[in-house]
């Protein structure tokens, strides 16, 4: 089966017992905001990914663009469950199978809509729609489109030629010399 990349914004952490090892093990806590490629459903292995707002030092070339440096979470795993919390959205627990990983489970708050954010099975469906209802909306999460993920570090030269980390403005670069941002197909 096919590995779904999953970009989150964290939320936080939890340990996953209080007894004081070394190894502690803890769970992630996030929202998508951006949409899977394939819906999620029981049984999907994801790739987790947090995300961070990048502000390119030249905002011409980035109108109406949102940019994110993503980060490796190290969870690699399946969807465990699927559970309907709040009207609107709906909770996915991954469990992480990277032994490597300090994460255990990762629990995802993503915005529910059929068969683009979530692909439930019949009585899975059938039980969302008709808790609708009775469920409380405490937030929203807003799906963003138009987004640009870069998966590297930002490395920024300036005119002396020397590296720079990219999170900081450039002032002694004019619009010319920068570089155009590039989207997740590679364009």
């Amino acid at each position: 089966m096919d590995v779904v990349d999953l970009y989150i914004k964290k939320r936080g952490e939890a340990p996953v017992d209080t007894r004081r090892r070394e190894s502690r093990r803890n769970i992630i806590l996030g929202d998508a905001t951006i949409p899977p490629p394939t819906p999620l459903k029981l049984g999907r292995n994801v790739h987790l990914y947090t995300i961070e707002e990048y502000h390119h030092p030249y905002p011409t070339y980035t109108q109406g663009i949102t940019q994110y440096i993503a980060e490796d979470t190290e969870v690699r795993g399946t969807v465990v469950h699927v559970r309907m919390v709040e009207k609107g959205t709906v909770d996915v627990v991954v469990r992480n199978s990277n032994e490597q990983s300090r994460t255990k489970f990762a629990y995802i708050t993503i915005p529910y809509t059929a068969n683009v954010t979530i692909a439930l099975d019949g009585w899975r469906w059938i039980l969302y729609h008709v808790a609708q209802p009775l469920l409380a909306e405490t937030r929203k999460i807003a799906l963003e489109g138009n987004v640009v993920i870069h998966h590297d570090p930002i490395i920024v030269w300036d005119r002396q030629g020397s590296q720079e980390d990219g999170w900081e403005e450039q002032e002694d670069w004019s619009e010319e010399e920068a570089a155009p941002p590039y989207n997740q197909n590679g364009n």
